[in-house]
């Protein structure tokens, strides 16, 4: 689903044919905000695993190194 703005009147694409969302039922009003509340909390779920991934990543490397500096011989 795509929105567009139009003359001040948003139109929704859906499955090829336009709409104009003035002229959709209050059903489909609602929906319609609750597809973009949910395409915007997918896209913030996105970036918060990309942020997880990110953290995790840094506490891997960290232990690896942490893990390879044990191996080492102590020369003192």
């Amino acid at each position: 689903m795509e929105n567009k703005a139009e003359n001040n009147d948003q139109i929704i694409t859906f499955d090829g044919v336009d709409y104009k969302y003035s002229e959709l039922p209050d059903t489909g009003k609602i929906t319609v905000k609750q597809l973009n509340i949910l395409e915007k909390d997918i896209l913030d779920a996105k970036l918060l695993l990309d942020r997880y991934e990110a953290a995790r990543k840094t506490f891997v490397d960290q232990f690896k190194m942490i893990i390879e500096n044990e191996e080492k011989p102590n020369l003192n």
